[in-house]
């Protein structure tokens, strides 16, 4: 069984020993006991951006139990072969070696995270509500349910540099130091908010194609949010913002616009035309032509 450690307690027994050190931006602590060692550094960017390195050495499994009284965004990166488990509701959230969660806790969540294996590192990016405004990747994460959100990647060559140079920043000191962790620190915020970007106009576009395969048998949201390896909010939210449509909608319009050009060469009858592309009924067919081309199927097949 896990020791469990309350992070408010924990953090108030910090402050009794007098452990929390504050250097210009920077407070951190070191403190060690028979169960585990832990040392973690935070860096406020004063531009609504907080940076944090922990480090954790652990001799046995340890539960950390924290209640949010805030709103909560974040970036975390495990550059260690170690996993966090966070339990909710029956659902295990991993964050496994080399991933990143992009997340955001909504406040009053009461959440544990299990810390599994002995060493942990982990390099975070916390941002505020006025800031993830501006981030649309934060309207994409998957639900794990109405307090936390995350969605997570695979770190890439370019972040992990950047995670690099960040742990080795105390080649440097005092201003020169903090600037450097700051210009890194938006660095990666850019990479990674890009990549993330770039990961939802392919899954929209995997999603296209495999709508459009088969229009006589189309696969449904939850099918093609399976074989995107997403959920099917984030899904549909990245189709409506790649093609200006929902997944039906554009479905529909691709459907109609094959069978008028199926039915402008005169290859097929009316009929035979709502068939292959997918519409059993020829009433609901001729309803939904006539009300995009403003005419009957029929007339445009004499």
């Amino acid at each position: 069984m896990s020791k469990i450690i309350r992070n408010y307690e924990f953090l108030e027994n910090l402050k009794e020993k007098n452990l929390i050190k504050i250097d210009g931006l920077k407070k951190s602590f070191s403190y060690q006991d028979r169960n585990f060692k832990m040392k973690m550094s935070v860096y406020d960017l004063q531009n609504g951006i907080l940076y944090r390195t922990t480090n954790i050495l652990l001799n046995e499994d340890i539960t950390f139990i924290k209640n949010f009284a805030d709103n909560c965004h974040f970036l975390h990166f495990n550059t260690l072969n170690s996993s966090s488990v966070c339990p909710i509701n029956g659902k295990r959230a991993i964050l496994n070696t080399n991933q990143v969660w992009t997340g955001s806790i909504i406040k009053d969540f009461k959440g544990k995270m299990d810390f599994l294996g002995n060493t942990h590192q982990i390099q975070s990016i916390i941002l505020n509500d006025n800031l993830i405004k501006e981030f649309n990747v934060f309207n994409h994460l998957n639900p794990l349910n109405d307090y936390f959100h995350i969605k997570s990647s695979n770190i890439s060559k370019f972040q992990n540099q950047i995670l690099n140079e960040l742990r080795n920043a105390d080649i440097y000191s005092g201003k020169l130091k903090e600037l450097f962790i700051e210009s890194k620190v938006l660095e990666l915020l850019f990479i990674t908010f890009s990549n993330l970007s770039i990961n939802d106009n392919k899954t929209a576009q995997r999603a296209k194609e495999l709508l459009l395969k088969d229009l006589s048998s189309p696969p449904s949201i939850k099918e093609l949010a399976k074989a995107c390896t997403t959920n099917e909010v984030s899904l549909q939210e990245s189709f409506k913002k790649q093609f200006k449509n929902t997944i039906y909608g554009y479905l529909k319009d691709e459907r109609l616009k094959v069978a008028f050009e199926l039915l402008k060469r005169k290859d097929v009858n009316v009929s035979e035309a709502a068939k292959i592309v997918g519409y059993n009924s020829l009433s609901h067919f001729t309803k939904i032509f006539k009300d995009k081309y403003g005419v009957l199927p029929s007339n445009i097949a004499k």
